[in-house]
C-alpha cells in the first residue's frame, strides 16, 4: 500500500525550513521539497508536480531521488506485494519514467526526459516468480505481434514483384490474396495494444496503483543496500 504523509508534519526551528517527512531515507535538507513530496504521495506525475520545478529535468531528477529515498531497502513492511502474507523476502523492482518536455524546452532540448531508478519491496519467492512468469509472457506476446507483422509485410512486398506463385495465386482468388495478410498485420496491431493495456497487470497488485513507471525487471535480492537512479534524455 501507498504511505500517507503524516497528518502534522514535526514543527521546524525555524518557520521556513522543510518538513521532514517520515517515510524517507534521510537526505539532504536542502534537497527537499515538501509541496512536490505530497503531490507524489497523493498519486503519479501530474503537471502540477512539474510545474513546481525550474526544468523538466530536475522535476525528473527530483522524482528518482524521491521514490529511491521513499522505498528503500529498510522501509520495506514484510508484506508480500501480491499476496498480502507476511514474507521475510526482498525484490527490487526496476522502473523507467518518461517526464515529456514543456513546450519552451522542446525546441532547444530532446523530446523528454527518462528517469532508471529501483525501488525495494516486500515480495515472497512463489510471487516473484508469478511476477517474472507474466512479464515473460507480456515480452512473448510482443514478439509474436512482431512476427506475424513481419510476415504480412514480407507477404506483400514479395508478392509485389510478381513472382510465378503470385501471379498464378492472384488469377485464381482474384482479391483474396491480399486478406491473409492485411489480416496478419490487423492481427499484430490488436495484440500489440491488447498486450500494452494489460501490461499493469505484471505488476504485483500491491504496486500497481504506486504509478511509478514502467517496469522493466524484477529480482530477489539478498542485501539491502540501495541502488541509485539515473537520470537520462530520451532522443
Amino acid at each position: 500500500m501507498m504511505p500517507s504523509p503524516p497528518s502534522s508534519p514535526p514543527p521546524s526551528p525555524t518557520g521556513d525550513a522543510t518538513p521532514t517527512l517520515d517515510y524517507a531515507a534521510p537526505t539532504l535538507e536542502a534537497d527537499r521539497h515538501a509541496q512536490a513530496e505530497a503531490l507524489l504521495l497523493a498519486g503519479g506525475v501530474t503537471a502540477d508536480y512539474v510545474a513546481l520545478f525550474k526544468s523538466t529535468a530536475a522535476a525528473a531528477e527530483f522524482y528518482g531521488r524521491f521514490q529511491t529515498a521513499r522505498f528503500a531497502p529498510h522501509n520495506a513492511d514484510g508484506v508480500c506485494k501480491e499476496c498480502g502474507r507476511p514474507t521475510g523476502d526482498l525484490a527490487v523492482v526496476h522502473w523507467q519514467a518518461y517526464f515529456p518536455m514543456r513546450m519552451l524546452e522542446f525546441s532547444v532540448e530532446s523530446t523528454a526526459q527518462m528517469v532508471n531508478l529501483a525501488t525495494y519491496h516486500s515480495l515472497c519467492r512463489p510471487c516473484l516468480a508469478t511476477t517474472r512468469r507474466r512479464m515473460r509472457l507480456h515480452r512473448r506476446g510482443i514478439a509474436i505481434a512482431v512476427m506475424l507483422a513481419f510476415a504480412g509485410f514480407i507477404y506483400l512486398g514479395w508478392s509485389a514483384y510478381s513472382p510465378p506463385w503470385a501471379v498464378a495465386l492472384k488469377e485464381r482468388v482474384g482479391f483474396y490474396f491480399f486478406v491473409p495478410p492485411v489480416l496478419l498485420i490487423i492481427a499484430a496491431a490488436v495484440m500489440v495494444h491488447v498486450r500494452e493495456q494489460m501490461a499493469l497487470r505484471q505488476l504485483p497488485r500491491g504496486l500497481r496503483e504506486l504509478e511509478i513507471g514502467m517496469m522493466t525487471d524484477v529480482r530477489g535480492v539478498e542485501t539491502r543496500e540501495p541502488m541509485q537512479f539515473q537520470l537520462r534524455r530520451r532522443p
